[in-house]
């Protein structure tokens, strides 16, 4: 059966220009000439055909047959309510009530999540936002509910991306907080107490199935968003390291009772192999090595920190500081500084000393450049040290001032 394609809303067969000759001639030049048609039909259907085939890979599958991939750096669930959860999508329903229990207890007033759903809710005034602080965890469900919210009023806009793991099971690549949304539209529109029924509407989400998890794929959706916080970089920077190296030569994730011991398995190797820094720099979002000594660095938090540091969003350079302390130093900086007395998170947690942006920071490094010269090895080294530094600093500041004129 001959193929069709659309144009101008009329179908058409599609052509095959092999045997075509559009000069009416022939010369010593018509096998070259067949095979040029040859190479430019292949090339030209053939992007088409990979195309159609990419879009046939499309399909609506159960949020009940997708389980989530704990290895992804990226985390939508804070630990703390990840505990409460048996890790099967059937109990993502009483992961999401709990959630929201926990929300309502940290604020101290109602989650009122039918009114954020229903598009009831009364947007807040600039000066109401500005003296509202949501604790870390009203902060990530709120992110869920209003993507909830808005898949609602216009749709999934962008498909999840599931790995088949067996028959009719699949593991979620990427889109955990769209595949959280379509369970929390799911359980909220059940029909019950005066809300319509939709769950036959949720219980499906657009997915696009690929052959198997690809983390440099997975990365590449991960910069892509302003809010990947120090901890999820970390994470993306020892999944891309492992994968480098040959992810057969470390454990598998769930072979750790703490996640984070799996992820600095990636210590054991110093940099990327041979000719593949440049890959990794730019899957990481980064311009310099010195960007991923951090991330290293913060691989080996202590555990306390590391959590905290996850769920709390606390910025990179405070983690980095922390990390290159002894541990019980470190861990007794941050129950001061980033925790409060009831182990709640302080408004702003404050940066140590020396650390880039700051005063002390800057005063240091142009003491040492004036003293920097031959024979000032301990200066040369302070003076670059501090310039590197303070080089990535401003590229993280543009980079994240830049993020909000998107």
């Amino acid at each position: 059966m001959e193929r069709c394609y659309k144009s101008g809303g009329n179908l058409m067969p599609k052509r095959d220009f092999r045997n075509s000759n559009l000069f009416n001639d022939r010369d010593d030049d018509e096998e070259t000439a067949a095979g040029s048609w040859l190479d430019a039909h292949s090339q030209i259907y053939g992007q088409i055909q990979a195309r159609e085939a990419q879009i046939e890979r499309l399909k609506r599958i159960s949020i009940f047959e997708i389980a989530p991939d704990f290895a992804q750096p990226r985390r939508a669930i804070p630990s703390s309510i990840r505990q409460m959860w048996d890790q099967t999508s059937q109990g993502v329903g009483n992961l999401l009530r709990l959630w929201q229990q926990a929300a309502q207890k940290e604020r101290g007033d109602v989650f009122n999540l039918g009114a954020y759903l229903s598009g009831t809710e009364s947007e807040r005034t600039e000066s109401e936002t500005s003296r509202y602080n949501p604790g870390p965890i009203e902060e990530s469900l709120m992110k869920i509910v209003m993507l909830a919210a808005s898949i609602r009023r216009d749709g999934l806009t962008n498909p999840i991306t599931v790995v088949p793991i067996q028959e009719g099971k699949y593991q979620l690549e990427t889109g955990e907080r769209r595949w959280l949304a379509h369970h929390l539209l799911y359980i909220w529109f059940n029909g019950e107490d005066g809300k319509p029924d939709e769950r036959d509407k949720w219980e499906k989400i657009i997915a696009r199935q690929v052959d198997k998890v690809d983390v440099w794929r997975q990365a590449t959706e991960n910069n892509a968003r302003t809010d990947l916080n120090a901890i999820s970089r970390a994470r993306q920077y020892a999944v891309l390291m492992m994968n480098l190296h040959g992810q057969e030569n470390f454990a598998a994730f769930d072979a750790f009772s703490n996640e984070q011991d799996y992820y600095a398995q990636a210590l054991k190797k110093k940099s990327a192999p041979y000719g593949k820094g440049e890959d990794l720099l730019n899957a990481m979002g980064v311009k310099s090595r010195s960007a991923l000594s951090r991330y290293r660095l913060i691989l080996s938090l202590p555990n306390e920190i590391w959590v905290g540091g996850d769920d709390l969003n606390l910025p990179e350079e405070l983690l980095a500081k922390l990390a290159s302390m002894p541990s019980k130093e470190a861990i007794a900086y941050y129950r001061e500084n980033v925790l409060g007395q009831n182990n709640s998170p302080k408004a702003k947690p404050s940066l140590p000393e020396q650390s880039p942006g700051t005063k002390r920071h800057f005063l240091d490094m142009v003491r040492a450049i004036k003293r920097a010269g031959h024979g000032q090895d301990k200066y040369n080294t302070q003076a670059l040290k501090a310039l590197r530094e303070l080089r990535d600093w401003l590229d993280e500041q543009e980079k994240r001032i830049s993020s909000y004129l998107d």
